[in-house]
């Protein structure tokens, strides 16, 4: 079971936020290189390799048509062992994530949580700089590529070999999705049939590329990407799919790890709300000793009326937070549960 162990120079600091199963005061100098002794992690790696076997994921997709999780189990079993991989921000990104595998973490380069559209083209460009002799992969999806796509100005100027995975399935394909599952597939702004001709934009910055649509032609296009010496777009146009997996949830459950992130109980919040500023009070409302580990916010089917869901973890009544809240909003109703063992295990 995970443990709190909270250091901290000032003792009248330990425990203010939350109680910590062990706490120690003292410089971090001393405190951490003491904390460095090797621990015996091979349960923890059979348990790991146990869940990767049981949740495996599948790769028999029907049809001819692209399967990007596929092609990017393709991309990452061919790819040098010591490449450098780019992503920009979209379901390619997740993607990326589950289904390519780094030998090393700095090999594995993105934006994560911050969301940045963008980053990966110009973040292939530095990894390039800073490695030349490494093979450096960004991958893309049609929406990020567009933010920063005058890059490719600087990859064709400094004569970078980097390689571009552009997945273009003609949508914000997570946006698209978090609008179909919480906003009743009301889409606004997500739909980019009208995109450029990539290839030929490529083309005009003196970069060569491939276009493939079917899935028996990913194998030799990668093979001829990696093989090339010199910059080369590579776009696939894919299917347009959902995140699935624990990237994505109808709604937020109250996972295992969370619930055993503190020796304590946790609960799903679910309240109802008038309209405001709610995020921005929802985020200074715990109260000390409480974990928020989701949220979810969606409009009311009365149209009128804001409903909030939060996934909280905290060895405290979870009544207290809703007490707090009471204080900044207008509640109309409230419902606490505690989670099942089947919404634990999703």
């Amino acid at each position: 079971m995970p443990k709190v162990i909270h250091m901290d120079i000032d003792p009248a600091e330990l425990n203010k936020l939350r109680q910590a199963h062990i706490g120690l005061t003292g410089d971090l100098n001393c405190l951490l290189p003491a904390l460095q002794q090797p621990l015996a992690i091979d349960g923890w790696r059979e348990r790991s390799a146990a869940l990767r076997a049981e949740h495996a994921w599948r790769y028999d997709h029907p049809g001819e048509a692209i399967y990007a999780p596929l092609l990017l189990k393709q991309l990452s079993d061919r790819k040098p062992a010591d490449s450098v991989v780019t992503t920009d921000v979209g379901q390619h990104q997740m993607w990326s994530a589950q289904h390519m595998t780094y030998t090393r973490p700095e090999n594995f380069i993105t934006s994560s949580g911050l969301g940045t559209m963008g980053f990966g083209l110009p973040a292939a460009v530095g990894a390039q700089v800073a490695r030349p002799n490494d093979t450096v992969i960004c991958i893309s999806g049609d929406g990020s590529f567009m933010m920063n796509v005058q890059e490719l100005g600087t990859v064709k100027r400094k004569q970078l070999p980097l390689k571009i995975v552009l997945l273009d399935n003609q949508r914000l394909g997570m946006v698209r999705q978090w609008q179909q599952l919480f906003f009743q597939e009301r889409y606004s702004e997500t739909t980019l049939t009208d995109n450029p001709d990539f290839l030929t934009l490529a083309s005009a910055f003196g970069i060569p590329g491939q276009h493939i649509t079917r899935k028996d032609q990913v194998e030799a296009a990668l093979d001829t990407m990696l093989s090339s010496q010199g910059h080369t777009c590579f776009m696939s146009q894919s299917t347009n799919l959902r995140m699935s997996g624990r990237w994505c949830r109808p709604a937020p459950v109250t996972l295992k790890c969370w619930r055993n992130y503190h020796d304590a109980t946790s609960g799903r919040f679910t309240g109802t709300f008038q309209p405001g500023n709610l995020r921005a009070r929802a985020a200074r409302c715990p109260p000390p000793g409480f974990h928020i580990c989701a949220m979810n916010m969606e409009t009311a089917p009365d149209a009128q009326n804001i409903n909030i869901e939060l996934t909280v973890a905290s060895p405290r009544p979870v009544e207290l937070l809703f007490s707090q809240l009471s204080k900044l909003v207008d509640v109309a109703c409230v419902e606490i549960q505690q989670p099942t063992s089947q919404q634990i295990r999703a």
